[in-house]
């Protein structure tokens, strides 16, 4: 069945999320370690003077005097710098006053910035407002030491990063040492980096980064900390230390994740379920029978239906079809919609009649899935009921389209 609609709204929502502008800066690294990797120029340095944006322009142009060169030519003691600004009337993002850590990137040879070069500004700010930090003794020490050491061993200064007092830098410390790959980490490293998943008050992303690391790790002390970190109060660590295990062959049984159910809150059992569901075995099929049954709340329920249409199994299918008949709509119009993502053809003599329930949101459940489904039986009932409510077909209907031109074919 042809679906002109939906087709038309995906690419117009794609169209208007679209920038109308990009700056270089946006597909600039935007971690700390990563910026001194792949900067041209890392300086300690002043603002010397400064220029705003002209009318026609859209760039702060600074002249900065360097203090201390941790990467480019040590003589440099003077820099003309770009940086883009998205809309007029941004504020600057280098400091007037005071000295600062900033990465520079060269000025790509583009037209628009020949202008530039020729009046001695040869470098841009990198990373936009991640490519400038105030000055500090950590700071300067953390980036000259990592700049200063090969690569293969600068997994050290990451952990030693980890430890330290600024959250930024622990936090890009994690995630730089998940990209990392595999590194044969020490068990005293290992030891280092389960302390900081279970008692650091890092972000919950760096944490999830930090499991990942161990996971690269491989080898049994990495897997005795995944277990220790996966036995821990419910967290996304703990989750993404579950899955990580999984996938080393290490999986966690229905029964123990259960446990984990019952001690976790509502949103905590949200990540459960996926993790019970994705087993699509029997015991997995049990849990969620009783989940559906019980005294849960209507989210959880709606968020097992949703795990059961991306891990579909005859017994879910099942389950699924016994929710239709019965119980809260909200539930109900759940269930139609996750047995249409599984594309279930059983359900299609359960769903039609729906499309003349009392009920608003079965109603649009069962339209919105019986449009969507390429089942005969019902294609041929939507075009029915489609001609007999509008006098027409789809690319007729003037409410969608404003009937400007013929129909197409179906």
């Amino acid at each position: 069945m042809r679906k002109p609609l939906s087709l038309f709204l995906a690419l117009f929502f794609c169209l208007i999320a679209s920038p109308l502008s990009a700056l270089l800066s946006d597909s600039d690294p935007k971690n700390f370690f990563a910026l001194l990797e792949n900067s041209s120029v890392v300086v300690l340095a002043k603002v010397k003077s400064s220029q705003v944006p002209k009318a026609e322009q859209r760039f702060y142009l600074y002249q900065l005097k360097a203090s201390r060169v941790l990467k480019g030519p040590q003589d440099m003691r003077s820099l003309g710098v770009m940086d883009e600004s998205l809309t007029p009337g941004e504020p600057a993002r280098l400091p007037s006053e005071g000295e600062f850590l900033v990465f520079l990137g060269k000025i790509p040879a583009f037209t628009a910035y020949q202008a530039l070069s020729r009046q001695g500004y040869d470098y841009r700010l990198l990373g936009g407002p991640s490519g400038v930090l105030p000055n500090s003794d950590e700071t300067a020490t953390l980036a000259s030491r990592y700049l200063q050491t090969e690569s293969a061993k600068r997994y050290a200064i990451l952990l030693q990063a980890l430890e330290g007092s600024n959250p930024r830098l622990s936090g890009d410390a994690a995630l730089a040492l998940a990209g990392a790959g595999k590194i044969d980490f020490t068990g005293e490293e290992i030891e280092a980096i389960s302390t900081a998943i279970l008692e650091r008050p890092l972000p919950d992303a760096a944490k999830v980064a930090l499991v990942k690391a161990l996971e690269n790790s491989g080898g049994a002390p990495g897997v005795q900390a995944l277990r220790k970190i996966s036995d821990a109060p419910p967290s996304p660590a703990k989750w993404a230390a579950i899955r990580a295990l999984d996938r080393l062959g290490f999986p966690r049984p229905v029964d123990r994740l259960a446990d984990d159910f019952r001690h976790s809150n509502d949103n905590e059992k949200n990540s459960v379920l996926g993790l019970i569901l994705s087993k699509k075995d029997s015991a997995a099929e049990e849990f969620v029978a009783g989940v559906l049954a019980g005294p849960f709340a209507v989210e959880v329920k709606k968020t097992a239906m949703d795990r059961m249409a991306e891990n579909k199994t005859p017994g879910y299918e099942s389950l699924l079809l016994k929710q239709v008949p019965q119980g809260e709509e909200v539930l109900r119009a759940q269930a139609v919609l996750a047995l249409g993502k599984m594309g279930s053809s059983q359900a299609v003599p359960l769903v039609i009649p729906l499309l003349d329930s009392p009920l608003p949101a079965l109603r649009a459940a069962a339209f919105f899935i019986l449009t969507e489904s390429s089942d005969p039986r019902a294609e041929e009932l939507i075009n029915k009921r489609y001609t007999r409510d509008h006098h027409g077909v789809w690319e007729q209907n003037q409410h969608f389209y404003g009937n400007t031109g013929p129909a197409r074919p179906q």
